[in-house]
């Protein structure tokens, strides 16, 4: 029987391969699987028996990855990072020094770049780029940026998948979604009335944008079965956010996913299937979601829910504003979503106001333009990248 090591360094990272790979995983028979994990010690909590039956899946703390992997010498090692996190350089060396065929699923779609500042010597502590013998994209662009950063690449060393953690919103996961009323309930919004999804990020202060949405609400100028919901991001600071409640009429909650009381920090945010089926099914059921160069566009898109990206920064805060991850993002791979056409941009509080009107009253407004940019990032929109990845490691092995 075949051994597959995946690393998997932290909750994030579980999310977006393993996890919805896993039913599939274990349709292969005469595989077991080798989980390489910081989680280790707690893989009863944090990877469950239903899940993960032991009599296919074993886990190892990273500090035996060395150990580990020269006792089984597994035909594939699996990572989701090529050294973006810092667990995973010492599993790709340790593999190539024993011969082991190497692959990464490159988890997200702004990876990439992040992969050349650190190249360059601009990524955070730790941070090293070790490169597989294959790696595994979302979309054309990634593997076009990965030929032309790491020219030592061929190719045929790089396959186009999608992005597996956006199969939850696919066929496959069709049938396990929660209603439009248990799945507003668990947020405490209202299942009568319409949603607005503000998301934020760490990157950049929303206050500016929760308090033109709520003074907006308050003067009249958006409908009163409009209620506002602000998702704290699951690595963020609940604190900051919290007074947006009195102050703009916000329903606050972190995104699904946290968990205070994990036994590890890097799991902390480790969303279970029902989490991300929740998170899918919240996203299915917004109105009008609104960002600044997050990811959450990208799955607004896939659920094919109207958009706007507010793209202005605080008043009198032009530096930092200019200086921010929010508008590097914005011109980096975040202008490859905007391609679509899919999305709207508001670059000043009233334009933001006007777009939420316009979207409210006709919500198939850009519904074909939120394909396209879905499909440049995504690829594959049937809810199958986890079957491709899988097609892909198959032939690696064999």
């Amino acid at each position: 029987m075949l051994q597959i090591a995946f690393s998997v360094p932290s909750g994030a990272h579980h999310r977006s391969v393993l996890q919805p790979m896993r039913d599939l995983l274990a349709q292969e028979t005469d595989w077991q699987f080798l989980i390489i994990t910081p989680g280790a010690p707690w893989s009863d909590q944090l990877f469950p028996f239903n899940d993960y039956p032991r009599e296919r899946f074993s886990f190892a703390e990273n500090g035996a990855a060395d150990r580990v992997l020269a006792e089984v010498r597994p035909p594939l090692v699996v990572t989701t990072t090529a050294g973006l996190d810092p667990a995973d350089p010492p599993i790709l060396e340790t593999a190539k020094r024993l011969g082991l065929r190497t692959a990464t699923v490159i988890e997200s779609w702004d990876n990439v770049l992040k992969m050349a500042r650190v190249n360059r010597g601009l990524g955070k502590s730790g941070q090293r780029i070790v490169l597989p013998d294959h790696l595994l994209v979302w979309n054309e662009i990634m593997k076009r940026d990965l030929l032309r950063l790491f020219p030592v690449l061929t190719r045929d060393q790089i396959s186009i998948v999608g992005a597996p953690r956006l199969d939850y919103f696919g066929p496959r996961f069709t049938a396990q979604l929660p209603s439009k009323h248990d799945t507003l309930r668990a947020f405490d919004l209202d299942p009568s009335q319409r949603v607005l999804h503000l998301a934020t990020t760490e990157l950049y202060d929303h206050g500016h944008v929760a308090r033109a949405i709520g003074e907006a609400k308050r003067r009249g100028d958006l409908p009163s079965d409009l209620q506002l919901y602000a998702s704290v991001h699951p690595g963020g600071n609940m604190e900051r956010h919290r007074p947006w409640a009195e102050q703009y009429g916000f329903t606050i909650r972190f995104s699904p996913g946290r968990h205070e009381g994990a036994p590890h920090p890097d799991f902390r945010y480790n969303p279970s299937r029902e989490e991300m089926l929740l998170l899918v099914s919240l996203f299915t059921h917004t109105d009008i979601a609104v960002n600044l160069s997050s990811t959450v566009a990208l799955e607004s898109c896939v659920a094919d829910r109207p958009v706007i990206c507010a793209f202005f920064g605080k008043p009198f805060d032009w530096l930092t504003w200019r200086r921010s991850m929010v508008v590097r993002d914005f011109r980096e791979h975040y202008a490859d979503l905007l391609r679509g056409g899919g999305i709207a941009v508001a670059r000043s509080p009233r334009k933001l106001i006007e777009l939420i009107r316009t979207y409210l009253e006709n919500p198939t407004k850009d519904r074909e333009g939120r394909r396209r940019s879905a499909e440049i990032i995504a690829t594959t929109l049937a809810g199958d990248a986890s079957e491709r990845v899988l097609h892909i490691l198959k032939a690696l092995v064999h």
